[in-house]
């Protein structure tokens, strides 16, 4: 048969060409403007960029408002869409319109040593900006105009909930087997980010659920929630 006489070759990729990259972000060209052309699923070999590897993975990309914001295990930046930070005669930060998506070596790192560590359920976007829990701090993290603030820091939660977010760097596992997490959103009618925190146990240690929000409105932690 014609199958029998072809020959089967099969050539294994070096592990170089299959490796994870943590830190590569790479995109498409940009669409023309005024036209039917999209090209943003074509992807050139100049359109790429290596962030901090220091920072650890990248864990989440959110974009809004032609932001891209970048949270990494230990760090959290954004780039301008179609626009890039330059500075200008006085040394001050100006933002430019530009004709690329995105803008190598470009990426903004926001104060603060804060990440999302391994719990990137726990994103959730508000109207200005987005929360987060850094499971290694045991901080959550609110990002607005003003950067990142530790909330729990400020608004009398470290003792209670900060205790409760560290266990969340070991592997606690539930009764189906499936390792424990938190999960995050944002109310938008109660202006609240709600943390979900799940059970699970490790070496004879078990956590409960715990499940509580932060309101922005008042500015405070104002309740722990039930929902066996």
């Amino acid at each position: 048969s014609l199958h029998d006489a072809l020959p089967i070759s099969f050539v294994e990729q070096p592990e170089s060409t299959r490796g994870y990259n943590p830190i590569l972000l790479r995109w498409g060209k940009p669409n023309i403007i005024n036209s039917n052309i999209n090209e943003v699923s074509r992807f050139t070999p100049l359109n790429f960029d290596e962030i901090d590897l220091i920072k650890g993975d990248i864990e989440v990309l959110s974009a809004e408002n032609r932001i891209l914001n970048v949270l990494q295990k230990r760090g959290c930046g954004w780039y301008g869409i179609y626009s890039k930070i330059i500075q200008d005669n006085s040394g001050n930060n100006v933002l430019a319109t530009t004709d690329s998506i995105l803008t190598k070596n470009n990426i903004q790192y926001l104060a603060g040593t804060y990440g999302i560590g391994n719990q990137k359920g726990s994103f959730a976007k508000t109207k200005l900006g987005y929360f987060f829990t850094d499971p290694v701090r045991g901080y959550q993290v609110r990002r607005s105009i003003d950067g990142l603030t530790p909330i729990n820091e400020l608004y009398y939660g470290q003792y209670l909930i900060r205790s409760i977010l560290t266990k969340y760097n070991d592997d606690y596992v539930k009764t189906n087997g499936a390792i424990a997490k938190m999960f995050g959103y944002y109310d938008y009618f109660e202006e609240q980010y709600v943390l979900f925190c799940q059970s699970g146990t490790l070496n004879g240690d078990t956590i409960p659920n715990n499940n509580f929000s932060f309101n922005e409105l008042r500015n405070a932690y104002c309740s722990f929630y039930d929902f066996n």
